[in-house]
């Protein structure tokens, strides 16, 4: 890898699904190309708009949400345990339509962010969060 970029900390943004946990796994491996510290915020919708078509729902929403949330970031701590560099996980109650700004806000203070990409490839797409960082390589397929 070039030593001419510095990439201290890297971001990802995974949803904790099952096909996500091969994007963790890219994520881990393009953090420690540069022995950077890796963030990974997990996304769980919030289930409570289920509120909105019966209010007695509300309850059972949120603990599926909960449950949903619980079972997502353990998925993704138990597959960056070991990890060669340094990887704090977080949680998050998103839509994930909000991924994009989820994103801009989160890696605000990353050198690079990793976002899920969609269709069939699922490419991972590097974003810059500084007019003098780029995503110059090729970025790994989710």
């Amino acid at each position: 890898m070039s030593k001419n970029i510095s990439i201290k900390d890297v971001l990802a943004v995974v949803d904790g699904t099952p096909a996500s946990l091969t994007g963790v796994d890219q994520a881990v491996a393009y953090a420690g190309l540069y022995d950077a510290t890796l963030a990974i915020v997990v996304v769980t919708e919030n289930l409570a708009w289920a509120a909105a078509v019966d209010p007695m729902a509300y309850a059972e929403a949120m603990e599926a949400s909960e449950a949903q949330r619980k079972e997502h970031v353990a998925a993704v701590r138990e597959r960056v345990a070991g990890a060669p560099v340094h990887v704090e996980v977080h949680a998050l109650f998103e839509a994930p339509g909000l991924l994009p700004g989820l994103a801009k806000a989160e890696g605000q203070y990353a050198d690079i962010v990793l976002v899920p990409g969609t269709g069939a490839g699922r490419a991972m797409a590097c974003v810059a969060t500084s007019p003098r960082r780029s995503c110059s390589r090729a970025c790994p397929q989710w």
